[in-house]
Order: C-alpha cells, then structure tokens, then sequence
C-alpha cells in the first residue's frame, strides 16, 4: 500500500461521467473487429465480458444494521448483543432468515473489530 492508501500495483483510473462508457464502446467495438478479422473467439468473448455483472454473491451494505444494533445495546433496549442483532435482522427479514441475518451481522461486527486500529495496542 502507498502513502495515500492506495495499491501502488494497480494503475489508477479516473473517468468523467460516461467516459467510461465511451471507452467500453470504443473496446468493445475494437475487440469484435479483431474477432472479425482472425476468426478467435476469444475476442468476441471478452468483449461480452465487458459487460458482465463480477461473479460471487452481491456484497451487502449492514453497516446501518450494525449501528442500529449497538445502539439498541448501549441505550439498554437489548439485554445482550444476541438480542439486539436478532432485534434487528427480525427488521429486513421475511421471517425464516433471522438467525442468518443474525449471524451475518455478528461476523461483520467481529471482522470490524480486528481491523479497527482502536483495538490494536500500538505500544
């Protein structure tokens, strides 16, 4: 990681509003004239690929669940952490996912918890 927080291995890229949709259109464009001259494949699937939705589960945004559960626990409206995630999952679910949602929240909270540097000793 650099200085700034960014993975120095990577190039960064910045695109205006529908810049990066021009440019898809000029690649995609690129990559079926190629498949058309030498007869691959592959060109014509990688520019199909230009357009896919990233493979994997959708990442879920809980961080307003999680706030909302420690402060069901630190205003006392939960007797126990257990009590205040399925308080909140009982919130977005349809019934049969409580103890799921539950379960989600309680690994993020403890993934955010390792990684918070105000957990860490910093001698």
């Amino acid at each position: 990681m650099g200085a700034n927080g960014t993975n120095e291995n990577q190039p960064q890229f910045r695109f205006k509003a529908g810049a990066l949709a021009e440019a898809l259109e000029v690649l995609d464009e690129m990559l079926r004239s190629l498949a058309a001259q030498t007869g691959e494949m592959a060109f014509v699937r990688a520019a199909n690929a230009l357009y896919q939705q990233p493979g994997g589960r959708p990442v879920i945004n809980d961080e307003g669940l999680i706030e909302e559960a420690r402060w069901l626990l630190q205003r006392g409206k939960a007797k126990s952490l257990n009590q205040a995630l399925r308080k909140v999952a009982a919130t977005v679910s349809d019934g049969d996912g409580i103890r799921s949602i539950a379960e989600r929240l309680r690994r993020k909270m403890r993934a955010d918890e390792k990684i918070d540097p105000r957990n860490s000793f910093s001698g």
